[in-house]
């Protein structure tokens, strides 16, 4: 380490010297004093003169966001106005060149008969004066029979069991079921009796015009067949009747009506009130009729 020279005296020492032998000043804290007397002096100096302010240039306020436009304000739908079209119509068919006619179904029903009623057909003898009722309950119709002659006649959509005195249409052909054939007289039957013939199992009976009965024809297989060319009975002139129109079939269950596919339908005999859906078909007196929903 080099020589150290005392601040006071300027003489020089040996680095050893904590304090100058010719002027006792202490060697130790001089050049600590000379720096912070430096610093002093530096510091009075910036201190002198006051430091002009920065301008600082304000930076831009950023724009205030657009104002969100408030949300549309979207009306209540409006109620529509209860729809006044019936929610049914009923359809008159042509049938055998007949005129089709439609009819719509208020809430309060209507009336079908001969005259004075809502739909009336004046020429149809075998329709009663009132004949029937219609009116929509609980997305159905309500078909009912105001106590007519002939009765209510629906088209069958799948088999059916018959029952004693079931009246049904085949064509331009009615019939009558009975279970009870010893009724009838064996001189009723069509054909002679002999000892190899099976037993009646039960009988149909043709109704001819005004009610009057027909001829009579024993069942005795589980199978009989109506039609206009084949069948065990045929009604070769009834153009309303189909090739192969209707059988009566001997089932566990008993006896059951099915109709095979025919071009106008088999009809059953119904009193009372019946729930009709869309498409039903029916008929009043020999008007056909079907009943539809009107879409909107």
């Amino acid at each position: 380490m080099g020589k150290r020279t005392c601040p006071n005296c300027k003489l020089e020492l040996d680095p050893d010297y904590a304090f100058c032998p010719e002027c006792g000043s202490c060697l130790d804290g001089s050049d600590a004093h000379s720096q912070s007397e430096e610093n002093i002096a530096e510091t009075e100096t910036e201190t002198d003169v006051a430091p002009e302010p920065e301008t600082v240039e304000k930076a831009p306020e950023p724009p205030a966001p657009a104002a969100e436009p408030p949300p549309p304000v979207r009306a209540a739908p409006s109620r529509k106005a209860a729809s006044t079209d019936p929610p049914y119509r009923i359809v008159r068919l042509a049938r055998g060149g007949g005129q089709r006619s439609e009819y719509d179904l208020p809430n309060r029903g209507l009336v079908i008969g001969r005259v004075n009623v809502d739909i009336s057909f004046p020429n149809d003898e075998t329709v009663s004066p009132r004949h029937a009722t219609l009116r929509p309950k609980g997305g159905m119709v309500e078909l009912d029979d105001t106590g007519s002659q002939n009765g209510i006649y629906t088209r069958l959509k799948k088999d059916i069991n018959l029952t004693e005195g079931d009246t049904f249409m085949c064509g331009d052909q009615l019939f009558r079921f009975s279970l009870r054939p010893a009724h009838f007289h064996s001189g009723d039957f069509r054909h002679y009796g002999s000892p190899q013939e099976k037993k009646v199992l039960s009988i149909l009976t043709h109704i001819l015009a005004e009610g009057i009965e027909g001829e009579v024809f024993p069942i005795r297989t589980s199978s009989f067949t109506i039609g206009r060319d084949e069948g065990d009975i045929r009604y070769g002139t009834d153009r309303f009747m189909s090739r192969k129109h209707t059988v009566i079939k001997k089932t566990d269950r008993g006896f059951v009506l099915s109709d095979q596919n025919s071009r106008n339908g088999t009809y059953l005999c119904r009193r009372g009130t019946l729930s009709l859906v869309d498409g039903d078909i029916f008929m009043i007196g020999r008007q056909m009729l079907r009943l539809e929903a009107v879409t909107q």
